[in-house]
């Protein structure tokens, strides 16, 4: 604020009252800064949440939201684990006996329609077993240990007891309800052990988009509420993030382990068709957006 006062030689008569209009001014501009801090307070209120319970806010560079959506979704495609185990005196008869084995059982498969494709050899494996040798002797009653057998001559190499062989396969299926047949036909053409029936989708992202499409549509509808209640329209999306969790559920068929000697199946009595659930799986997803206020 700049006062000018005229020139000359006036009496303090003739002077203008300068204080009068300083008083003034000051009152004048103490109201501006009051009305000033009136709309500011004002519009510091307008941007603030409408509800504490809310996920969606407001702040000066726009609304924000975050939506929560959740998808199911039966599986179309099953993973079938297993193997064959065989032993014997000498390797190649191991692993011979074990490869008939396998060919009986990829045989069975293909009389139920499964397809070259659908069968894979995931493991194939051949090793010598070879006898304990230890023995055990008491420090004191009713405790002992096992120490390697003591031998003044020198180290000589072990006598193989057998030679194990082992093979695994796996069986891709997209027609759940042949599952109970296909593993009821490995069993009963010699597969010694079961890793499990995996469930899964042959469009694996399917599922992540249903659940993401769900929680984007949530946090919309909350960005929306907001702007409503605070007399504003959304623009433009100017930032997004997502969170995504599965755990596809596993159904498992345990089978007892295959021992040195598997017993040779009984003649007439073959393994009972199992009872097998596909079942579904959930999925949660989660959706951060900000979205621009129109016309700011």
């Amino acid at each position: 604020m700049c006062l000018l006062f005229p020139a000359g030689n006036e009496s303090e008569s003739e002077r203008p009252d300068v204080s009068k209009n300083i008083v003034a001014v000051v009152a004048t501009g103490a109201l501006l800064a009051l009305g000033a801090l009136v709309i500011s307070g004002a519009r510091l209120q307008a941007q603030t949440p409408f509800s504490p319970a809310s996920t969606a806010t407001s702040g000066t560079q726009g609304i924000s939201a975050v939506g929560q959506g959740t998808a199911s979704l039966p599986p179309d495609k099953a993973v079938i684990s297993a193997s064959v185990q065989t032993n014997a005196t000498a390797g190649p008869d191991a692993l011979s006996q074990n490869s008939q084995t396998v060919q009986a059982v990829v045989a069975a498969l293909k009389a139920l329609g499964v397809t070259d494709a659908g069968i894979q050899t995931t493991q194939l494996t051949l090793y010598p077993v070879y006898p304990s040798q230890s023995y055990s002797y008491a420090l004191s009653p009713g405790i002992s240990v096992s120490q390697p057998q003591p031998s003044s001559q020198p180290p000589v190499p072990p006598a193989v007891s057998y030679f194990e062989a082992s093979e695994g396969i796996s069986v891709t299926t997209t027609d759940l309800s042949t599952v109970p047949d296909l593993v009821q036909a490995m069993v009963n053409a010699g597969i010694t052990t079961f890793s499990g029936v995996q469930f899964t989708w042959q469009d694996p992202e399917k599922l992540r988009t249903m659940a993401v499409e769900a929680a984007s549509a949530d946090a919309q509808a909350q960005a929306q509420a907001l702007a409503a209640s605070l007399g504003v329209s959304l623009g433009a999306v100017l930032s997004s993030s997502e969170t995504y969790s599965s755990a596809p559920p596993v159904p498992y068929l345990a089978t007892p382990a295959a021992t040195a000697a598997p017993p040779p199946p009984i003649p007439g009595v073959a393994f009972a068709q199992p009872f097998i659930q596909p079942g579904q799986q959930s999925a949660t997803a989660s959706v951060s957006v900000t979205y621009a206020i129109a016309g700011h």
